[in-house]
């Protein structure tokens, strides 16, 4: 175990230093780092609040939907009384006040369980309602004249140029040489003309725009949908309140209730766009001062409630800062090229080493810098 000097009941009662210090033992024993050369010591502890605000913002929207041929729903209209509806019922989910207030209702059953689920929500469906119309390519008979044939159901026949008779050169045995033969087409008895192989010889073909359906079905279907955003604050004062914001503001919802306890305290009612719920939560927050034999800083580390780390472990800072100095030299004749050469391999041949390359692995996975943040640092 690490040395604490925190020398009263302060630091053994206060669970987010009892969590700090645990986070940083664990680390220091997996880089091999002597129990016996670090330094724990709390430095200050805090009872503060942080209020959360759950806001539900409400959006009346359209969906249209156009089949070629499709089916008929229950609310099935003509035109006139189709636009008609389409009017009053995106009208009605605009303002929805009826079922707004339901909605409401149901997050005061559970507010911490709506904050934790965080979803979108549909508080007003219209249904589907629909209407037919004819297509117009085809003015609703689902055909259109052959672009082959143009509608006749023939075409030329392309075994015999259109001629009827197929000639041949054919070998005649008994004036031993070769003949002209003229026979009738096979493919179109003598017409010159045989069936369209696209329309099978009906003239007709199904019509491209509707699918030979010969109407279109537009469906439409107006929703009030709930979209949820939050905000965080602290109280006013807190010392570290802004870098516990700064560590929360990634975080899921669930993340948050399990380490804070959430308090319902009201809802209010802004408009008739969105509604807001708002919580408080306690808060014991206590601040670390870590100390490593042979190193010349302190660092410090901040834990609120079970949260062992909120800020960006500095203690890896220190460590790569020596070593990389002592391979990154320039050769015994200052050449430059030495110098980047060796730059180039520091990365690999610390990865090649047990204790750097375990340092490396865990200061690449804590905190919350960015990927490129912490890409930069390490490579």
């Amino acid at each position: 175990m690490a040395n604490s000097e925190s020398g009263s009941a302060t630091a053994v009662n206060n669970s987010a230093y009892q969590a700090v210090k645990s986070n940083i033992e664990k680390i220091m024993s997996r880089l091999d780092i002597p129990a016996e050369k670090v330094t724990i010591k709390l430095a200050q502890t805090e009872n503060t609040k942080f209020f959360f605000y759950l806001t539900y913002d409400y959006k009346a929207e359209s969906h249209v939907n156009v089949v070629a041929g499709g089916k008929s729903t229950n609310n099935h209209y003509h035109i006139a009384d189709y636009d008609s509806q389409v009017l009053v019922n995106y009208n009605y989910a605009l303002n929805a006040l009826n079922e707004k207030k339901i909605f409401v209702n149901q997050i005061l059953k559970n507010p911490v369980g709506y904050f934790i689920e965080f979803g979108n929500y549909t508080v007003w469906d219209s249904g589907t309602f629909s209407f037919y119309y004819d297509c117009n390519a085809c003015h609703g008979r689902g055909q259109d004249t052959c672009y082959s044939c143009y509608g006749s159901g023939k075409q030329n026949c392309y075994h015999c140029n259109s001629t009827g008779r197929i000639t041949t050169e054919e070998y005649d045995s008994g004036l031993q040489r070769s003949v002209t033969v003229s026979r009738l087409c096979y493919a179109c008895h003598g017409t010159g003309r045989m069936q369209c192989g696209t329309c099978w010889g009906t003239g007709t073909v199904s019509c491209s725009a509707c699918g030979g359906h010969g109407y279109f079905t537009k469906y439409f279907q107006a929703t009030t949908v709930a979209y949820p955003r939050r905000k965080l604050f602290y109280s006013k004062g807190s010392v570290h309140g802004p870098q516990v914001i700064n560590h929360l503001k990634d975080k899921n919802n669930k993340y948050i209730c399990e380490n804070f306890k959430l308090e319902f305290r009201k809802s209010s009612e802004g408009n008739r766009e969105s509604d807001t719920f708002e919580f408080v939560a306690p808060a014991q927050m206590a601040v670390a001062q870590i100390t490593v034999a042979g190193d010349d800083k302190t660092y410090t580390e901040v834990g609120v409630n079970n949260i062992p780390a909120i800020y960006f472990p500095p203690i890896f800072d220190s460590f790569f800062a020596p070593i990389a100095r002592n391979y990154i030299v320039e050769s015994h004749f200052g050449k430059a090229r030495a110098k980047k050469r060796r730059a180039k391999s520091t990365y690999h041949e610390l990865k090649n080493h047990s204790y750097w390359s375990r340092l490396m692995l865990f200061y690449g996975l804590s905190g919350n810098k960015t990927e490129a943040d912490r890409r930069r640092k390490v490579t």
